[in-house]
């Protein structure tokens, strides 16, 4: 996925590339941003903003062009049953073939993961998303399947991870439970005050 697709799918509202960013950075540093209104500090970002994505046309999209065929393959099933859809797929394309290589040697714990969250957060608010991804990831640094991710392409770059799940059908819903139980409670969450316009101390 690219910013483009990023873009189309609601999944980002600016596209700034990376040779712009420390322009950027410096627009909005040298903004008047004093004693103003909510509304007006948006309005000074929105406008440094902007004059980057004027002169920066995102790329070409990905995943656009292939949507209806994805949700085809994934629409109203598990996470196991999309897995073997996607992979049993022979649409011949490039962006498909090298996606469809990605998911078959990746972690099945993270296919389970991706397609939980997905749908746990579908209605949510972006702040319950982020609280909710933060607690993931630590989880998953602690139990899941990162250490050995990292070792196979990092460290021993053997790239033969060897996941602690055989196949996407291998993974008990206790681990995805483990994985999902939550760190912090509302009161002590380090993302607790995202969303509320409030800064905790």
């Amino acid at each position: 996925m690219n910013a483009r697709d990023a873009l189309d799918l609601g999944m980002a509202d600016h596209f700034v590339p990376r040779d712009r960013r420390e322009a950027l950075l410096e627009a909005l540093g040298e903004g008047d941003f004093g004693a103003r209104t909510p509304r007006d500090l948006r309005a000074g970002v929105q406008a440094a903003i902007d004059a980057m994505e004027e002169r920066s046309p995102a790329p070409q999209a990905q995943v656009w062009p292939h949507l209806d065929h994805i949700q085809k393959l994934v629409g109203q099933v598990d996470a196991p049953t999309a897995v073997k859809q996607i992979l049993r797929d022979t649409r011949d394309d490039a962006w498909l073939a090298a996606n469809r290589t990605r998911l078959e040697a990746g972690s099945p714990l993270s296919a389970h993961l991706v397609w939980l969250m997905l749908d746990r957060h579908r209605l949510t608010s972006l702040a319950d998303a982020f609280r909710d991804e933060l607690n993931l990831s630590v989880q998953c640094c602690r139990q899941g399947d990162i250490a050995e991710g990292v070792r196979a392409l990092l460290i021993d770059k053997d790239k033969n991870p060897r996941w602690r799940h055989a196949d996407v059908d291998s993974v008990p819903q206790a681990d995805l439970d483990a994985l999902m139980r939550p760190l912090w409670n509302s009161e002590s969450h380090p993302l607790r005050d995202l969303g509320t316009g409030e800064r905790v101390n």
